[in-house]
């Protein structure tokens, strides 16, 4: 997964790197090859063509294990919390407190990595803005209109098809599973 996320992220900021060079008369320095702002642009393209496919790909792969995933983290953790607050000797609290370490650190793994897809996808719609736009022709300009509709919404990786896979979904977890611990302590007292 994690070299799947790096790949992803690095395609991604690979485009934006590139649509920034549009408009700009030194577009491969050091390099005889002299690319267009429409080629350029037409690359850009198809690799976020090819990019959208994969994070579809990879977030087929992923919705069931994010949703088990929060399913596990919510249970466990609920119950870890309510087994510390009833326990008599103090030695066992650090094992509690290992236990949902390494529960939260696992989700906050798959949270962070859907986090850094989104805001990498982001930068690519702000990267067209940034680029030297102005100075390109009309058709390139039509073009990246087009291409930033497009770029607008950015990619999201869903859990079970009723979580988004990012940082605040790690919060509301943290909150839930901790709301759940005091149901559970009000309810068995």
């Amino acid at each position: 997964m994690d070299s799947t996320t790096y790949n992803l992220k690095q395609r991604l900021a690979g485009v934006s790197q590139s649509l920034l060079s549009i408009g700009d008369d030194n577009h491969q320095k050091g390099i005889t090859l002299k690319l267009n702002d429409e080629n350029i642009l037409r690359m850009a393209v198809l690799e976020h063509v090819e990019i959208i496919r994969l994070i579809r790909e990879f977030d087929k792969l992923l919705t069931d294990i994010f949703l088990i995933q929060v399913l596990q983290t919510t249970i466990v953790s609920t119950m870890c919390f309510y087994a510390a607050s009833k326990i008599d000797d103090i030695m066992d609290v650090p094992k509690f407190v290992a236990i949902i370490s390494a529960t939260y650190m696992q989700l906050y793994i798959y949270c962070w990595l859907g986090e850094e897809i989104s805001q990498h996808s982001n930068d690519i719609h702000h990267s067209i803005y940034a680029s030297k736009w102005y100075q390109c022709d009309l058709k390139v300009r039509k073009s990246l209109n087009i291409f930033e509709t497009f770029t607008k919404a950015h990619f999201k990786l869903n859990g079970g098809h009723i979580f988004t896979i990012h940082l605040e979904t790690f919060l509301l977890m943290l909150k839930e599973s901790f709301s759940y611990f005091m149901v559970l302590r009000a309810i068995v007292k």
